[in-house]
Parts: C-alpha cells; structure tokens; sequence
C-alpha cells in the first residue's frame, strides 16, 4: 500500500490533474479524501484541486516494489507538478506573485501505510 497527496501550493485552482506512474505495476484506489478520484491503467486522474488544498490517495500497489521513482509525471490542464518523496521537501508555500522563476503548482508526495 502507498499514499500518494497531492499539494496545490499555488494560487488558483488546478483541474484535470493527472498522475502518470509505473506501467509495468497494477493500481487500485483503496481510499481518498477526494470521492472523484479515479484511475485508468496507469494514470491517477483527480479533476480538482483547490488552492492551498490537498488530495490525499491510498493505493493498492501490485507487481513489484512502488518508490517516487515510478512516478513520471504530474501534470495538470495547465502546469507541471514536481514529485517529492518526503513531506519535509515541499515548501511550506508555493509561488508568489512577482516570482516568474517559481512556476511549480503541485507537489506528489509517496509515503508507505
């Protein structure tokens, strides 16, 4: 079992979110804090998150030992997430306004139940 969050340190809303992870394992949402989150094949598929929200997924992983390695992208409609494997390297807050250096909007963090 892992738990997969994903952060929105940003400022507006994110949609269509879309984590894309190992496709060589087998997936199964056991439990999330968002009741839309679903999944197809490989891709964890959460339709929003809110700003400064988060949306935290228990999964059931399959076929071999899950690490953030397997993670190959986060992706939204409109931004790039950053893939993180511990809580203590996510900052505290996202971009600020003025700051065009700092674009990331997400941050997906695996921890193991």
């Amino acid at each position: 079992m892992a738990e997969l969050s994903v952060m929105n340190r940003g400022f507006k809303t994110e949609e269509q979110i879309e984590v894309s992870m190992a496709p060589t394992l087998q997936y199964e949402v056991v439990g999330s804090t968002n009741n839309d989150v679903s999944l197809s094949g490989n891709k964890l598929i959460i339709p929003r998150v809110g700003a400064g929200d988060d949306v935290t997924t228990i999964l059931l992983v399959e076929g071999g030992p899950f690490s953030s390695s397997d993670i190959s992208n986060c992706l939204s409609k409109e931004s790039k997430g950053i893939v993180v494997g511990k809580l203590e390297q996510v900052p505290m807050t996202g971009p600020q306004k003025g700051c065009p250096s700092l674009q990331h909007w997400s941050f997906c963090r695996l921890s193991y139940v």
